[in-house]
């Protein structure tokens, strides 16, 4: 089984406060003169604006509070977290009388490599757990802490789920603007799936929630899990197949400066994609 978190250590990019960016005012635009004789106004040539949205508000569906970090899972946690992913059978040597797993001895060495990223924030748990309460027509908020805790928990684990995995190698394969069709699918039945960001040895995952095209430049509107409240825009050029993403925090910081070009750089995951399955990986 192919390990996408084993590949991406640092999965999500957790943004802490920054100092003020110092911006300099804009220059003055020089005023045109006015000509000797009126001239009507002539209309310039647009192109076509294509929009697919889903509704989705960040600050009425997203969570109020932003992504975190936290010391290592406990090993019970993580076999619970597999167990959850893959079934009793697929990781447990044996079941004790008291409901407790005795781990095929793979599936303890995983749990201990799998509990140590946590560390590196729950982008992917709670994009995924916001798209999943919005198609529910729940708010993330609603939930209480305890709840969130363990969903945002099990949605950040689906990740290794050899679905997902495979879903990430496959989209990688395609450039940016291959990719446009995937994601407009996604936000128009309901912002089912994520967009994963992959800059320098690290990546980061999104929810799409808009997207409109400008002539050769597509804007993406993402739910952030690091800036709530906040609607953040993926930028991609068709003409180029790039992408660039600069997030910006509520006091206008920028937090996030990303940018891509060429396949290998995004992936697009389906919620569907995230179903529990048996595995002999653990036993063999």
């Amino acid at each position: 089984m192919k390990k996408r978190i084993a590949l991406l250590a640092t999965t999500c990019v957790l943004v802490f406060s920054s100092p003020a960016l110092a911006i300099g005012q804009s220059p003055l635009r020089a005023q045109p003169q006015p000509s000797a004789k009126s001239q009507p106004a002539k209309k310039s040539a647009r192109s076509p604006r294509i929009v697919t949205t889903s509704g989705f508000n960040p600050s009425v569906n997203g969570f109020s509070f932003a992504n975190w970090q936290s010391s290592s899972l406990s090993e019970e946690t993580s076999i619970s977290l597999l167990i959850q992913l893959f079934g009793e059978q697929s990781i447990c040597q044996t079941v004790n009388i008291d409901h407790s797993c005795t781990p095929f001895v793979k599936a303890k060495a995983f749990s201990q490599q799998f509990a140590d990223t946590i560390a590196y924030g729950r982008c992917e748990g709670m994009v995924v757990l916001a798209s999943s309460m919005f198609a529910a027509g729940k708010s993330a908020n609603g939930l209480s802490k305890q709840e969130a805790d363990s969903n945002i928990l099990y949605w950040w684990a689906s990740q290794i789920l050899p679905s997902v995995t495979a879903a990430s190698e496959s989209t990688k394969q395609l450039a940016p603007t291959d990719l446009l069709p995937l994601i407009a699918s996604g936000i128009a039945n309901g912002s089912s799936s994520t967009l994963g960001l992959y800059y320098q040895g690290l990546g980061h995952t999104l929810l799409p929630i808009k997207q409109v095209q400008n002539g050769n430049v597509v804007t993406v509107d993402v739910y952030d899990s690091n800036t709530p409240n906040t609607t953040q825009h993926v930028l991609i050029n068709t003409a180029k197949n790039s992408w660039s993403y600069t997030a910006v925090d509520a006091s206008g910081n920028t937090v996030m400066n990303w940018t891509g070009i060429g396949a290998g750089s995004l992936d697009v995951i389906a919620m569907s994609a995230r179903q529990p399955q048996p595995t002999s990986y653990f036993a063999g």
